[in-house]
């Protein structure tokens, strides 16, 4: 009997663990008899006598580093997951059963479950399959490293006093009047580690008059009582720690001078982006 992984390594890769989607991959393995006598048995999966769960390629492991996942013959729908060390025998103990020569191909799909994921990074574990024959030997072996990588990714939004537009939010103050807006506005970040807000002004820091932009008022942001300057654009920086977090900027807004100002509705886009660091 031969084994033939696709490829040795079984990497998701690239994945964002804030784009909703499940981290999950499905790699083939080439099973061969060379021999000159049928073959019937079943495929094992072990962990080599180590702990169970993708751990972090660098650094320290611990609880809420390890992740679980499993393994699924897409064919036959077992479960090859190694949970106990070794993955368990099925009922009546064959799964594969192959002629003098012949060649069979199965796919397998690997599923890591990242709810306890706690940071960004490389997460591995090296895992041994096996071909087990009908009279309890093991025949063949090949190791396989399967692997996540988990990127670097931050997300963010505003909740609060505002209403939601396409892709956005749109903020009204009311009639303006010099001073705090009080409005209860929040910024959130949800990140794997550090990351940076940008933050810049259509007008520079200026609520324009629609109808004519020669009218405008001037009005400041600040994050979490941090003032952004708009006129040239500006940001904030979280720590450069590792691991998922989020944080909460209340959002202010300081109007200034309105009088001798032409009636009519005054605007200004600000843009915040955020991005890992």
């Amino acid at each position: 009997m031969r084994i033939e992984p696709q490829l040795a390594r079984w990497e998701i890769r690239g994945y964002d663990p804030y784009g909703g989607d499940a981290a999950f991959a499905t790699f083939d393995i080439a099973w061969t008899n060379e021999g000159e006598a049928a073959c019937d048995g079943e495929v094992e999966v072990n962990t080599q006598g180590l702990p169970f769960g993708l751990r972090p390629a660098t650094g320290p492991s611990g609880r809420w580093t390890t992740l679980p996942y499993s393994l699924t013959d897409e064919y036959s729908a077992a479960n090859l997951t190694p949970v106990a060390g070794r993955s368990q025998a099925r009922p009546g103990g064959v799964s594969l059963a192959l002629q003098p020569g012949a060649r069979l191909m199965r796919r397998y799909r690997f599923e890591v479950d990242v709810d306890q994921l706690s940071q960004d990074g490389l997460f591995e574990q090296t895992v041994q399959f096996a071909f087990r024959s009908t009279d309890n030997r093991i025949t063949v072996d090949k190791l396989v490293v399967l692997a996540l990588n988990v990127q670097p990714s931050a997300v963010m939004g505003l909740r609060g006093a505002f209403i939601r537009t396409d892709g956005g939010g749109r903020i009204e103050l009311g009639e303006l009047t010099e001073g705090g807006t009080n409005l209860p506005l929040q910024v959130w970040v949800k990140s794997t580690g550090g990351y940076r807000v940008a933050v810049s002004s259509r007008n520079k820091g200026r609520l324009v008059l629609a109808e004519d932009s020669s009218w405008w008022v001037p009005y400041r942001l600040s994050l979490n009582s941090r003032p952004i300057n708009l006129g040239i654009g500006g940001h904030v920086e979280s720590r450069k720690g590792t691991g998922m977090n989020e944080d909460a900027y209340d959002l202010q807004l300081q109007v200034g001078e309105t009088a001798r100002r032409r009636a009519g509705l005054y605007s200004d886009l600000i843009e915040l982006t955020v991005a890992p660091i």
